[in-house]
Order: structure tokens, then C-alpha cells, then sequence
């Protein structure tokens, strides 16, 4: 066992945007992404871990039309919203080589998730009607645990939160009704 294991939570680093205490979050959805990393065959072995980072790379936001079952036996149509990314976590770390001390190493852990309508506790479609355009897709770092397990593994537990805010209203770009 190790005597000196690096464990740490969240930094505030990295390109996340957190909805502040007055934030408008409209809808919202939390995923958890665990597991471990390891360190890339060519690199050295970890002696202890100094630092850690992370950055963020939503690379599809989009509405999906599609049907839910309403009241048992009548469909509805309406709209989903899937977020897809990347979240980077980059690790820097010590180990017991003559040459060079400090290493890094990255792991890409890809993500999705579906962000519904939250009406009286339950999850329900979107309208029909729906605009993804009139919002703008965050995804918040709520928690990021990470520690070294071995001379090669990492353990790593974040959680997310990815959020629709909507965006300003402009004139011409309003909906009816909306302000």
C-alpha cells in the first residue's frame, strides 16, 4: 500500500461555466462519469500525484423529436435535448526517474446526456415547439475526486451538471410571448 497517496477534490480550474446564485437554469441534468485512468505505456511510473486539471469540449448540443406514452395509452409528441462532449482530466505527476521528474498525462472520457422537461417531479418531453437556439448549453464541474491508486492507476469520480440557459431576448429573435 502507499503511504503518501495524492487525493484531491475540485480545483477551480478548467473552461466550465457554473450558474451562479441568481442564475436562470432552466433545465438541467447531473451524470457522473468514475472509473480509472491509466497512465500511457511510454510514461514513467507515478510516485505521487502534484496536480490535477481539467477542461471541457461539448461538442454536440441538439433537440431530438421523438413520442412519450401519456396517461398509459396516448402518445405525444414533443423533444429531448442531448448534450455530448468531451472531459478532459489532466494529471501531473512525480515520478522516480533521473532524466525528468515531473510527467503528464491526459484521459479523454467522452459523455452524453439527455436533458428533459421537469414539470410537478417528473420528467416530461419538451413542447413541440422547442428552440434549442433560444438557449445556451453549460456544463458545471459540481464535484471531481481524484487519487492515486497504484504506481499506474488513477481513480477518478466527477459529477456534472449540464444546463440550459436561456439566452437574452432580442427583438426579432423573440417567440411570442417569451421576454
Amino acid at each position: 500500500m502507499y503511504d503518501a497517496l495524492f487525493c484531491s477534490t475540485k480545483t477551480p480550474i478548467g473552461d466550465e461555466y457554473c450558474p451562479h446564485h441568481n442564475a436562470d437554469v432552466a433545465y438541467y441534468t447531473q451524470i457522473s462519469l468514475n472509473g480509472h485512468c491509466t497512465v500511457p505505456g511510454p510514461k514513467p511510473d507515478i510516485e505521487k500525484i502534484i496536480n490535477h486539471s481539467h477542461n471541457i469540449i461539448i461538442k454536440k448540443a441538439i433537440s431530438i423529436e421523438t413520442e412519450e406514452i401519456e396517461c398509459g395509452t396516448h402518445l405525444k409528441k414533443g423533444k429531448k435535448v442531448l448534450v455530448a462532449g468531451i472531459f478532459i482530466l489532466g494529471i501531473v505527476y512525480i515520478s522516480d526517474t533521473l532524466d525528468q521528474k515531473v510527467h503528464y498525462f491526459e484521459c479523454k472520457l467522452p459523455f452524453q446526456a439527455i436533458i428533459m422537461c421537469h414539470h410537478q417531479c417528473k420528467e416530461h418531453l419538451f413542447p413541440i415547439d422547442f428552440s434549442l437556439n433560444d438557449y445556451q448549453v453549460h456544463v458545471c464541474v459540481e464535484d471531481l475526486e481524484v487519487c492515486q491508486l497504484d504506481e499506474r492507476t488513477v481513480n477518478k469520480n466527477i459529477v456534472l451538471m449540464i444546463w440550459l440557459q436561456p439566452k437574452p431576448c432580442i427583438h426579432h429573435h423573440c417567440r411570442e410571448g417569451k421576454k
